[in-house]
C-alpha cells in the first residue's frame, strides 16, 4: 500500500526564491498527515526548476524513515536541505509555476530501500535537442530530458509485441531497448522504463527508437539475439550509434522540409503535407545501409511510427499508450522535464482525488481523499474530483485546467461531463473533515467513544438522518422476504412438509469483510440468528467472496432475494472495496437483491463503487450505514470497534421493531420477541450508553473527563501490562548495571532511583530508565 500526493500552481510573488514556497511546504506537511496511513517506511518528493543555462531540472531526495520516526518530518528535514544546496548551486525556481510531487510506501513489491523508495527514473537526465511548436513557429534547442513517475498499486505486465510480458522481463528487455541498466527489484521502476521509450515529442532518437520497436522487431527476445531473456544475453537492440544515424536522417529531411515551407504554421497539420513529409523521409532512408534490407512496408510502417511519436508522444499521450496495454492496478503520477506545467494522474484499480483551488490557481492531488479534503475544507471556492478507478481514467491537470481521457469510452471526456462529477469541498456535509493532529491520538481515540457512540444514538432516532433511511430500506426488503417465506411455508405446510422449514439453501443476508470488520459481522451474524433463527444468514471473508466469485460463485449460495452487506472502517480496504465493486454488478444485472455498506463515513470509495454521488445536493441511495467515527489514524482499534458494534446493535434494534410491526400477531422468520422484550432490551442499551460508556472510558458524551473506578481500575490494568511489554528492556538494564566491569561496582549492588536526594552511583543513568525504577536492594 502506498500514497501519491502533490501540488500545482500558479508561482507569487511572495513565494521567493525558494524552490518549494513555504504555503507549499504547509500544503505538503497537511496532505503528508494524512498519506501516512498509506505507508510510512519510506519516501521521496521532487520539485521542477531551472538551473544555471535555465534549462528545466528535477530536484528531489528520497529517504527511509527511522522507526518511530516521523515520515512527513523526516523528509522535509531532509528534502529543505536539498532544496537549499540547489539553491546555493545556483538552481532557481520556475518562472510561472510551482511543482511539487511526493509518495509514501510501505516494502511490499520491494524492499524499502532507497533504490526501490518513489520516485523512479529509468535513465537519468541527458541533454537532447527538442523539437517545438510555439506561436506559429517551429524551433529547436538542447534541453535538459528527464521522466519520473510515483506509482500506487501493481504493475503485472504489458502488452508488447502481441502477448503480455511479466515485468521482470521487461524490465530486461528495457535495459537493452534504452541501453541503461537497472538493478531494481519492484515493479514500478519498470513503468519509469517505459515512460522513457513512449515519450518522444520532438526528440527525433527517441521517436525512431520506438519506431523501431513498434514495426520492426517482432519479438522481445530480438533484443537478446534471439535467446531467452537472461541479465546476460547478449544486447542486440539497435546501438545508440545506430539510433542517432536514423535520427540524424530524419532531423536532416525535417530541416529541409520546414525551411522549404518557410515554418507555415500548418506543417504536417493536414494529410497531404503529412505524406509528402514521410515519403521524403523513406526516400532518404532508403539509403542506410541496415535499413536497406527491410522491406518497403516496414520501412513505411517505421517512417510513420516515427513521424507519428515525433508529432503526438507527449506525457499525457505516452501514459495513454501504456495504461491501456499494461495489466495490474494504477494510481500512476508521470513527471516530466519536457511538460513544466502539466503532470499527468492516472487510475486504475486504485484511487486517485484531485483537488482545484479556483482563487489561488492551484491544484492538488492524492491517493487518500482525505488529504485532499484537508487542505481544501476551509478554501472558498474549493473543488475536488475522482477519478473512476473501475473505468480506468487518465488526467492531464495544469493550474487551472484538466483533460480526462477515459479508458473505457477510449475518448477524452466533455468538460460537460466532468462538470456533473465536481464535489465542492467546503460546506459539503458529504465530506468528513480531517481531525487535527495531537500528541496522543490513541488517548484521544479512547476519550471520545461516549462522544461517538452518543452520536450514533442520535442519529438512529432521526427518520432523517442516513443510518435511518437505509435501516428502512433494508427493513422493507426483509420485510418483503419474510412474505415470501410465509408464503413458501404454507405451501409446505399444505403439501405436508412441515418438517422441511428450516434454512432455505440460499442465503439471505451475506456480510462480509476482513480482520476486525469480520469479526464485528460474525458476532452480528449470531445476534442476528438468535432474533431470526429461519433467517439463512452468513459471515465471510471478503478474500473468500472474491474467490469464490471468480472461481466458484456459485457456492456462495447467491439468490434474487439475497442481501449483502459489507463492512470496513475506511471504506477502501482492498478485499472489502473489490468485492463491493464484484457485488455491485452482479446488484445491477438483478443477480442479488440489495447491497449495503458500513463505513467509518458517509464519502468513501465503497459508496462511490455503490453509484453514490457526492456532490452537494445529490440524492441518498439508502444503502450506506455510517458509525460516525471518520477517519482514524491509530492502529489500535477501539473506538473504531466500538463505534461499528453499536452501529450494528442499532440496525439489530431497527430491524427487530420494524418487522415486529409488521408482523405484528406472528413469529416472521421464528422471530419471538415480543414487543415489551424490545423495550427491556432498548432500556438497557440506553442505560449503557448514558452510564457504563462513561465510566468505562472516563470521559462523558459531551466530552468532560471524569473519574470513576471502572476506568481507573482499566488505566491499572493496562499499566500493569505495559510492565510486562518492557519487561526485557528492564532486565538489559539491570544486568548492564550489575555487570563485574561496571566503574562503579564496589561490594555491594543497588540501584536507586534519581529522584532520592542521597547520592547515587547511577548519576549517569539514563533519564527514563531512572525514572522507572522505586527499588533499593542492597547486597
Amino acid at each position: 500500500m502506498c500514497g501519491n500526493f502533490g501540488f500545482l500552481g500558479k508561482r507569487i510573488p511572495s513565494d521567493g526564491k525558494a524552490l518549494l514556497p513555504a504555503r507549499v511546504v504547509e500544503v505538503f506537511q497537511q496532505m503528508g498527515r494524512e498519506t501516512e496511513i498509506r505507508g510510512e517506511q519510506a519516501g521521496g518528493g521532487l520539485v521542477l526548476a531551472h538551473d544555471k543555462e535555465d534549462r528545466v531540472v528535477i530536484v528531489g531526495k528520497k529517504i527511509l524513515n527511522q522507526k518511530r520516526g516521523n515520515l512527513t518530518q523526516s523528509l522535509e528535514t531532509t528534502f529543505a536541505a536539498v532544496r537549499r544546496q540547489a539553491v546555493l548551486k545556483g538552481i532557481k525556481p520556475l518562472a510561472s509555476v510551482v511543482m511539487g510531487v511526493w509518495h509514501y510506501r510501505y516494502g511490499t513489491s520491494s524492499p524499502p530501500a532507497i533504490v526501490e523508495t518513489h520516485w523512479h527514473e529509468w535513465m537519468p537526465a541527458r541533454d537532447a535537442t527538442v523539437w517545438q511548436f510555439e506561436n506559429g513557429k517551429w524551433f529547436c534547442s538542447t534541453r535538459n530530458v528527464n521522466h519520473r513517475i510515483t506509482h500506487n498499486g501493481d504493475f503485472d505486465a504489458g502488452r508488447i509485441f502481441g502477448k503480455l510480458i511479466d515485468n521482470a522481463q521487461l524490465g530486461l528487455w528495457l535495459e537493452r531497448v534504452l541501453h541503461t541498466p537497472n538493478d531494481t527489484l519492484g515493479d514500478s521502476p519498470k513503468i519509469s522504463g517505459m515512460m522513457d521509450l513512449l515519450i518522444a515529442q520532438g526528440i527525433w532518437d527517441a521517436s525512431v527508437r520506438l519506431a523501431y520497436q513498434l514495426e520492426v522487431a517482432e519479438s522481445i527476445e530480438e533484443a537478446f539475439d534471439g535467446q531467452e531473456p537472461t541479465k546476460n544475453a547478449p544486447n542486440t537492440a539497435p546501438s545508440q550509434q545506430v539510433l542517432s544515424e536514423w535520427a540524424q536522417i530524419f532531423e536532416k529531411v525535417w530541416q529541409q522540409y520546414i525551411d522549404a515551407k518557410q515554418n507555415e504554421a500548418t506543417l504536417l497539420s493536414n494529410k497531404e503535407d503529412l505524406s509528402d513529409f514521410e515519403h521524403q523521409v523513406c526516400q532518404e532512408i532508403s539509403q542506410n545501409i541496415s535499413i536497406a534490407q527491410w522491406s518497403d512496408r516496414k520501412r513505411t510502417a517505421f517512417v510513420k511510427a516515427a513521424v507519428d511519436a515525433f508529432l503526438h508522444n507527449d506525457l499525457y499521450r505516452a501514459t495513454q499508450l501504456f495504461m491501456l496495454e499494461a495489466q495490474g492496478s494504477f494510481g500512476l503520477v508521470t513527471v516530466s522535464t519536457l511538460s513544466q506545467e502539466n503532470l499527468v494522474l492516472s487510475s486504475q484499480g486504485q484511487p486517485m482525488t484531485i483537488g482545484f483551488n479556483l482563487p489561488q490557481e492551484y491544484t492538488i492531488y492524492a491517493s487518500e481523499a482525505a488529504a485532499v479534503n484537508a487542505v481544501l475544507a476551509d478554501r472558498p471556492k474549493s473543488y475536488r474530483l475522482d477519478l473512476d478507478q473501475t473505468a480506468g481514467e487518465i488526467a492531464l491537470i495544469g493550474t487551472n485546467k484538466i483533460a480526462v481521457y477515459s479508458m473505457k469510452a477510449d475518448r477524452q471526456l466533455l468538460e460537460s461531463e466532468l462538470e456533473k462529477r465536481w464535489m465542492r469541498v467546503p460546506g459539503n456535509s458529504h465530506i468528513q473533515r480531517p481531525q487535527a493532529e495531537t500528541e496522543d491520538p490513541v488517548a484521544r481515540d479512547i476519550q471520545e467513544i461516549p462522544q461517538v457512540l452518543g452520536a450514533i444514538a442520535a442519529s438512529w432516532k432521526d427518520p432523517a438522518s442516513f443510518n435511518y433511511q437505509s435501516a428502512d430500506y433494508l427493513a422493507d426488503l426483509l420485510i418483503e422476504k419474510v412474505k415470501a417465506f410465509e408464503k413458501k411455508r404454507q405451501k409446505k405446510f399444505k403439501a405436508g412438509l412441515v418438517g422441511e422449514l428450516g434454512e432455505l439453501q440460499t442465503v439471505d443476508f451475506l456480510i462480509t469483510g476482513i480482520e476486525n470488520s469480520l469479526w464485528l459481522a460474525e458476532r452480528f451474524v449470531q445476534d442476528l440468528k438468535i432474533v431470526f433463527p429461519l433467517l439463512n444468514i452468513k459471515a465471510l471473508s471478503a478474500n473468500q467472496v472474491l474467490s469464490q466469485l471468480q472461481h466458484d460463485a456459485h457456492n456462495l449460495h447467491l439468490g434474487k432475494d439475497s442481501i449483502l452487506l459489507a463492512i470496513s472502517q475506511s471504506g477502501q480496504t482492498f478485499p472489502t472495496l473489490q468485492a463491493t465493486n464484484a457485488l455491485e454488478k452482479l446488484y445491477q444485472s438483478g443477480a442479488i437483491g440489495g447491497l449495503f455498506i458500513l463505513t467509518g463515513e458517509l464519502n468513501s470509495l465503497m459508496g462511490a463503487a455503490i453509484a453514490q454521488s457526492y456532490a452537494p445536493g445529490a440524492a441518498f441511495c439508502r444503502k450506506i450505514f455510517t458509525n460516525g467515527s471518520g477517519r482514524r489514524s491509530t492502529e489500535p482499534s477501539t473506538v473504531t470497534v466500538a463505534a461499528t458494534q453499536q452501529t450494528l446493535t442499532e440496525l439489530l434494534f431497527h430491524l427487530a421493531f420494524r418487522i415486529r410491526q409488521a408482523f405484528p400477531g406472528s413469529s416472521p422468520l421464528g422471530m419471538t420477541l415480543m414487543p415489551e422484550s424490545l423495550s427491556i432490551l432498548k432500556r438497557i442499551k440506553a442505560d449503557f450508553l448514558d452510564r457504563s460508556v462513561a465510566l468505562i472510558a472516563g470521559t462523558t458524551a459531551s466530552g468532560v473527563a471524569i473519574k470513576s473506578p471502572e476506568n481507573q481500575k482499566l488505566v491499572n490494568i493496562g499499566h500493569k501490562w505495559a510492565l510486562h511489554v518492557t519487561e526485557a528492556p528492564f532486565a538489559w538494564g539491570i544486568h548492564a548495571f550489575i555487570c563485574p566491569d561496571s566503574p562503579w561496582m564496589g561490594n555491594s549492588i543497588w540501584i536507586h532511583n534519581s529522584s532520592h536526594s542521597n547520592g547515587s552511583p547511577l548519576n549517569s543513568l539514563d533519564s527514563w530508565f531512572t525514572k522507572q525504577l522505586v527499588v533499593i536492594e542492597p547486597a
